[in-house]
């Protein structure tokens, strides 16, 4: 096995495991206003949204999908659309300061906390790359060589 191919793949693997993905900010946000129940519940409704995903891919989700691209579609924009009722709530919320320009975050219950999570979750994944991005990761193990590499596309210059 060649050592640079290894030691790429092991950085990739590093990095996609250390970095905060999107749903953080969602719980933490929530912790801030609420306490760390809050912040609980909040990561509880983002895996229930994994959850949700996993089941749906071992129900073969994903095979329906690439016979019928329409439902992707679908599915994208109802994610969007939930993404953009999201944003226009946390707009008209933002627009209501306090008198010494303080800002009183409202507490959600923890139901309607979680109910957000895992909403939030469905719609965030849905949209843009996630779908593509996670079948593809991780491969099954690390390349063994430069030989399991998709073949070129012939566009590079032979001379």
């Amino acid at each position: 096995m060649d050592a640079s191919i290894l030691v790429a793949y092991v950085l990739a693997a590093f990095l996609i495991a250390v970095v905060p993905g999107p749903d953080m900010p969602f719980i933490v946000a929530n912790a801030m206003v609420g306490g760390g129940r809050a912040g609980v519940v909040a990561a509880a409704g983002m895996s229930t949204g994994l959850a949700v995903h996993t089941l749906a891919a071992a129900l073969g989700l994903a095979a329906m999908i690439q016979a019928a691209p329409e439902v992707l579609t679908g599915v994208r924009i109802a994610g969007v659309a939930f993404l953009l009722y999201l944003a226009v709530m946390t707009w008209r919320s933002s627009r209501q300061p306090g008198p010494d320009l303080t800002i009183e975050l409202p507490k959600r219950s923890l139901r309607k906390t979680y109910l957000m999570a895992t909403l939030t979750n469905l719609a965030a994944a849905s949209t843009a790359a996630a779908p593509r991005f996670s079948p593809a990761w991780p491969p099954a193990s690390p390349p063994t060589s430069s030989k399991t590499l998709p073949p070129s596309s012939g566009r590079e210059s032979r001379g």
